[in-house]
């Protein structure tokens, strides 16, 4: 799969971003920056479009989209999703809940698509309870992703799925929506019927590609004649499907002149993939804007505006790629999610302001993968617009002196809100340099976007005015000294290094630990000459840190094991994606992963003794230097010693409440900054 990897250009005009296009013969865009289809797992228990769902498009528009693309609405009975999966929209509940979609984002100039859906074998036919039922695809291959094996459709079968995505489209053309677009990537049914893959049919549906595109087809004309010819439709389409024996470029090729031949449809929003990694791609991938050259292929192909999204993060970027001609429409999704107001800010000159994406994939599509409402990592607004969605903060009517000590994300975020609705802000960061643990996740190999969160952070509280003091201990005398009204502990945590693990509570720690060299992840990071050359990670967390110090440290010639007692070593990062990038570069470095293991004992001459959990069998290896990522513990000691000052307001927040993860942090920085 080509990528682009193009930085953002210094200095560029954004103004051939700001021009309209038109979609179809009705419909005009008044500018080119659109934020595309994505679930947010905010469906209402009826499965209806639900009002926290608007909420959330709202903003979005408000903040300057030109145009917003519901998440799937699934167009079949066929097709309810997984529990956290989609809205129906063919049954007539839905029309109401679109007209209030349409009604809340109109003022705003903005237009708003919806988007029409079935999962097909991407799907689990006993999600739900109420409706155990059969999936339905093209033939019998199940998903590699749930595995479960789907009925063929059969003829009946297609007339009434074709009177579902009608119906939906109806729905939304009667209820004031602006158009419709025909999901048929990202190895959905649309996807199952074009894809050799997964398409292995047999009548007029199945083998040459004009035969695979007959289902797209079909549902293109059966909508324009429902809903005219003036009623915009796009395909969502993935050109390519990176799996063996699925669709190439040669054939994603084939496919958009059949379908563009057609002149069904008004435009293609470019993608590509069938599993989330190869579309919602992670910072760990390393890839930026990788569908641009599919784009550049279907433009040379179509007569029709066409759309991209994949991991275009910055406007300056987006500009350049619609000036070089590349792509007519630019979806910034999880950029959106980051900050809605980025056309807002672009527009008024105020680029530096926005809060731009660093792929982190924990808040969003990581929730949503856990069957969770979506947020953001970055944003903690997402997903609570309702509460403290635009506008919603709002100036002190008495200022006060808020001291907060620690530069991490929690103290950085409480700095930034706090400062923004008026009060008087300082912050106090022991170390040279604000970020807290982020600066270390941000020296992990292809994890350096970490520094962007950073940034993000640092400038909003310069804007803001916060008075930064570096290198600063803060003690009781200092605050005393200071007589602050409000003092806000976000001192953080550091990594405990005995070993101790409620897995084998029974033992104080690791027995013999004091027989090698024992590092804790940072000292690992900040002082490579400290690290033996053969290493043992003791990984307690099942999340990314691990798989992340290890490659730096394979990076550096060490011979590195990770051992955990987990069933897959950084199984909590397979919700972010992460796990199909870093795994293949750990193979790559002959890193060893042994989970489903702990450490039993570290014998007197240095061997580290691993024992199964299942049978008990005990390997050793020498090693040299002994990393343990078994937990940390908060840093509360200036909260206990202050908090019984009745003069003083205190509160603490992040790791200094609980060691946990960065969302949590940031989450904690803006509810207190907002309640202050």
């Amino acid at each position: 799969m080509s990528i682009t990897t193009a930085d953002a250009p210094e200095s560029v005009d954004l103004d051939v971003l700001w021009q309209p296009i038109k979609i179809g013969t009705s419909v005009v865009l008044p500018h080119r920056v659109i934020q595309t289809a994505h679930d947010q797992s905010f469906g209402g228990a009826d499965l209806i479009l639900s009002d926290k769902a608007i909420r959330y498009w709202e903003d979005r528009a408000r903040g300057g989209a030109a145009l917003v693309i519901t998440g799937a609405q699934t167009v079949h009975r066929s097709a309810l999703g997984h529990v956290v999966g989609g809205s129906e929209g063919w049954r007539p509940e839905a029309r109401e809940q679109y007209r209030k979609l349409a009604n809340t984002v109109h003022p705003h100039g903005t237009k708003v698509f919806v988007q029409l859906g079935h999962w097909g074998a991407e799907d689990i036919g006993m999600a739900h309870l109420w409706n155990f039922r059969e999936l339905w695809a093209p033939s019998d291959v199940p998903s590699l992703d749930a595995g479960e094996h789907p009925r063929p459709i059969e003829a009946e079968d297609i007339d009434e799925l074709i009177a579902g995505y009608v119906a939906t489209a109806l729905n939304a053309k009667e209820a004031g929506i602006d158009g419709v677009e025909f999901h048929s990537g990202h190895g959905y049914l649309g996807m199952q019927f074009l894809s050799p893959l997964t398409n292995r049919r047999d009548d007029e549906y199945g083998g040459s590609t004009e035969n695979r595109c007959r289902f797209a087809l079909q549902v293109a004309r059966a909508i324009r004649e429902a809903c005219g010819s003036e009623f915009p439709l796009g395909i969502r389409l993935s050109l390519a499907e990176a799996a063996t024996g699925g669709i190439d470029l040669a054939e994603g090729e084939r496919i958009v002149r059949v379908l563009s031949a057609s002149g069904l449809y008004d435009y293609f929003n470019i993608s590509g993939g069938a599993a989330g990694h190869e579309f919602i791609v992670p910072m760990t991938s390393e890839l930026r804007e990788q569908f641009v050259p599919f784009a550049e292929l279907v433009k040379s192909i179509v007569d029709v505006p066409v759309f991209m999204a994949g991991r275009v993060t910055d406007i300056r970027r987006a500009a350049a790629l619609v000036a070089e001609g590349r792509v007519d429409v630019v979806g910034m999704t999880r950029a959106h999610i980051a900050d809605p107001e980025i056309v807002v800010k672009a527009k008024s000159g105020r680029v530096d302001e926005i809060r731009q994406c660093a792929g982190i994939n924990q808040g969003c599509i990581g929730r949503v993968a856990l069957g969770r409402e979506m947020s953001c990592t970055q944003n903690p607004t997402v997903g609570r617009e309702s509460e403290w969605g635009l506008g919603s903060l709002q100036p002190v009517e008495t200022p006060r002196r808020v001291m907060i000590v620690g530069g991490g994300p929690a103290g950085l975020k409480a700095a930034e809100i706090a400062a923004s609705r008026g009060h008087h802000v300082s912050l106090y960061e022991a170390g040279d340099e604000l970020g807290g643990q982020l600066r270390l996740a941000a020296q992990l190999p292809s994890r350096s976007e970490w520094g962007v969160v950073i940034e993000n952070l640092i400038r909003a509280i310069d804007r803001h005015g916060v008075e930064v003091h570096l290198g600063t201990t803060v003690t009781d005398e200092l605050v005393r000294e200071v007589a602050p009204d409000v003092l806000v502990a976000a001192t953080g945590s550091e990594f405990a290094t005995t070993g101790w693990s409620a897995a084998s509570g029974d033992r104080a720690g690791i027995p013999g630990l004091e027989n090698t060299s024992v590092l804790t992840p940072e000292q690992a990071i900040e002082a490579p000459s400290s690290v033996g050359r053969r290493v043992v990670i003791v990984d307690e967390t099942g999340m990314y840190a691990p798989l992340g110090v290890a490659e730096l440290l394979a990076d550096r010639g060490h011979d590195v094991r990770i051992v955990s007692r987990r069933l897959v070593i950084g199984e909590k990062a397979a919700a972010t994606l992460d796990l199909p990038y870093v795994y293949p570069r750990l193979a790559a470095k002959h890193v060893t992963l042994q989970p489903q293991s702990m450490i039993d004992r570290v014998r007197p001459n240095g061997a580290v003794a691993i024992k199964s959990l299942w049978d008990g069998e005990v390997t050793e290896v020498d090693v040299d230097t002994v990393i343990v990522m078994m937990g940390r513990k908060s840093v509360n000691g200036l909260y206990k010693s202050v908090k019984g000052e009745t003069s003083l307001s205190v509160h603490r927040i992040g790791d200094s409440v609980a060691p946990r993860d960065v969302d949590a942090a940031i989450f904690e920085g803006e509810r207190l900054g907002r309640a202050l």
